[in-house]
This record gives C-alpha cells, sequence and structure tokens, in this order.
C-alpha cells in the first residue's frame, strides 16, 4: 500500500503491526495498526492478541512503517535487479512508456515492474514528476500522491495526495489502487470506506500485485468490506508469503499460533516468524524472541530469545527495547551489563 508503509505499494510502508504478544507492532512494510484498521508491522501497547492487520503504503511517512516492509523497516521487500528503465524527459514518448511499467522499454531485453519503476521515480524532482504527469503519467501521479501524503519534499496535503493517487489508479495503476485503498481505511477526504478499499485491493491483487493480495488478506481477516473469511486470509497471505512478503509470513505464524482458519501448530508459526524475521520484519523477530524464550514450538534458549529481542529492539520494538533492558539488568541470555540496560531502557 501506500508502502507504508509498508510494509508497504506506492505510498508508505505501514506504520505498524501488531505482535501477538506484549506489542502492537508498526505497520510497514508496513507496515501498522491503527486503531481497529487491519495492519502491517510494529505493536506499540501490550497486547495479547494476534497482531497482523492493518493496511500498509508502499513507503509510510517516516514514523508509519512503513515500511519498507517495507521495507519493510516493515516495509514490503521491492523487486530486486537492475531497473529497465532510463531516467525519462518529460515528453509525450518518456510519458507514455512511463504508463506502461510492465513492458519492456525499447531497447532493453529486462522488463519493468511495478516496484522497481516507483523506485527510479522517487528519484525524480518534484518538477519532473509534475511535468509528467501532465503528460498523463500514471506512475509520476503515483509518486506525487506519495509525496504528498507523507510531506516528503513538500508541505503535506492530503487531499492533494488523494487526487494523484485517483488518476493513477483509474490509469489501472495497481501501487496507487492500493495506495487509494489505505486512503479510504483512513478516512482521507472523508469517512472511512472499507467497501472502497476492498474493491480498490481485489483490483490490485486481480492484476497479481503482491501487496494488493496481502491487503486484501487484512480485509478478509477482519471481515471489513467484505464477510470475514480467514480461510481465504490464509489463502491470500500464503500467496504473499510464498512471494517473499515478510508481512505475508507474520500473519501466517499469527494463524499457526492461534489456529485461526488452520490446525493450530506452534511448529509452522515458528517456521513463519523464523522467515519473517530473517526479512528484517521487526513484529516477527519479538514473536520468535518470545518463543525461544518460553520455548514455545523450539527448545527454550536465553541467548537465542536474547539475540531476536535485540534486533527487534534495534529495529524500533519498544517492548523488546524493555526486554533487552531487563534481560542487560539480570544477566538473561546476554552478559549483565548496567550501562546496556540503562541505554535500551532511554531509548525506549
Amino acid at each position: 500500500p501506500l508502502e507504508a508503509p509498508g510494509h508497504g505499494p506506492g505510498l508508505a510502508k505501514p506504520g505498524a503491526t501488531r505482535l501477538d504478544s506484549s506489542e502492537d507492532e508498526l505497520a510497514v512494510d508496513v507496515s501498522a495498526i491503527l486503531d481497529d484498521i487491519p495492519g502491517g508491522e510494529a505493536l506499540s501497547g501490550p497486547e495479547e492478541e494476534a497482531a497482523l492487520f492493518e493496511a500498509e503504503l508502499l513507503e509510510t511517512p517516516d514514523e508509519l512503517s512503513e515500511g519498507s516492509e517495507a521495507g519493510e523497516s516493515g516495509q514490503q521487500p521491492l523487486a530486486t535487479g537492475e531497473l529497465a528503465v532510463e531516467r525519462p524527459k518529460a515528453d509525450s514518448a518518456s510519458a507514455e512508456r512511463a504508463l506502461r511499467p510492465e513492458q519492456a522499454v525499447p531497447g532493453r531485453a529486462t522488463k519493468l515492474t511495478y516496484e522497481a519503476a516507483i523506485e527510479t521515480y522517487r528519484t525524480f524532482p518534484l518538477e519532473q514528476l509534475e511535468e509528467l504527469a501532465g503528460y498523463g503519467d500514471a506512475m509520476a501521479h503515483t509518486e506525487l500522491g506519495h509525496r504528498y501524503f507523507t510531506g516528503g519534499g513538500v508541505v503535506r496535503d492530503l487531499l492533494r495526495a488523494m487526487e494523484h493517487t485517483k488518476l493513477a489508479a483509474a490509469k489501472g495503476n495497481p501501487i496507487a489502487m492500493v495506495n487509494l485503498g489505505f486512503m479510504h481505511i483512513q478516512g482521507v477526504g472523508g469517512e472511512r470506506d472499507f467497501n472502497k478499499a476492498f474493491e480498490l485491493y481485489s483490483k490490485a491483487a486481480a492484476q497479481d500485485y503482491t501487496l494488493g493480495i496481502w491487503n486484501l488478506g487484512l480485509l478478509y481477516v477482519r471481515g471489513h468490506g467484505t464477510a470475514q473469511d480467514v480461510r481465504k486470509a490464509h489463502e491470500l497471505f500464503s500467496i504473499a508469503a510464498e512471494r517473499g512478503n515478510p508481512l505475508g509470513m507474520l500473519n501466517l505464524g499469527v494463524m499457526y499460533k492461534y489456529g485461526d482458519g488452520v490446525e493450530q501448530s506452534y511448529e509452522k508459526s515458528f517456521e513463519m516468524y523464523s522467515r519473517a524475521a530473517g526479512l528484517g520484519n521487526s513484529a516477527a523477530q519479538a514473536n520468535l524472541a518470545e518463543f525461544y524464550e518460553r520455548g514455545t514450538g523450539v527448545e527454550a534458549d536465553p541467548a537465542r530469545a536474547s539475540e531476536w529481542y535485540v534486533r527487534a529492539a534495534d529495529n524500533g520494538t519498544v517492548d523488546s527495547m524493555l526486554k533487552v533492558a531487563k534481560r542487560y539488568l539480570r544477566g538473561i541470555g546476554l552478559a549483565a551489563d548496567r550501562p546496556a540496560a540503562y541505554t535500551y531502557l532511554l531509548l525506549a
């Protein structure tokens, strides 16, 4: 979504995600759980409830994820590899190419993905984006929407953000669709509208856009904009996870831990948390640390628990900062170190 993000799509990464232990994770990434909105990535308050839910932006505002998974950060990982597009000049020909980022640029063998394209457009100065947008360039509108939403290099203006994002979404850009869906969930320009978000996420998912698929799963989990269907959510999260999306892995880990829509399995939950944690998802890192601490789905290991709590803390998870401070103070899985304990306590 706005790729937090998140996480997230073209905007920001979901700011906070919720952990399933004692934290409300930011969603890019990122994810990013805002109120009761489905979300994405790191929690911040004591909550013994499943984490996962909040729409994510491709690149959320500084505090919002995010994202990016989602960088994730909780921002969603973008496609890797050399971009198959040159920095376009503001003329009608380059604008036409930008409208179809999925097509190969003439003279180049590789194909351009939407995620790779938006990364390129994020390097463009505001004047160039506005000129390209004047030619009807959907990706330029998407990036302008992101900048106005996050206040990146411009005065934050949510209505202008929605205007640009709507134009891009109308041209079929899936990143813009996810970002616009997130805006509707946030109530930008009016009341929250989960029905419109569901429609937009569905269209993005129909284009096989991973963040659209993931966000759609979030709505199915909560029953926002559609009838609740945890089995459908599991299916969508599985697709996202298979494509390397750490937020999909995180959500599967939560579902397996509690047996939501699937057969309960601490072992599978541990596996999913491990994969997402390895990709840098702070919520998964904190959840994995808790599994090692309690011996859930794996043999208890205080040292490994401390290792993952430290990683989660260093990724900005407040609850983990407090746990690391306590472990340094008492020498649990770490050599006792009072100065280090105070450092993490101050960070929290």
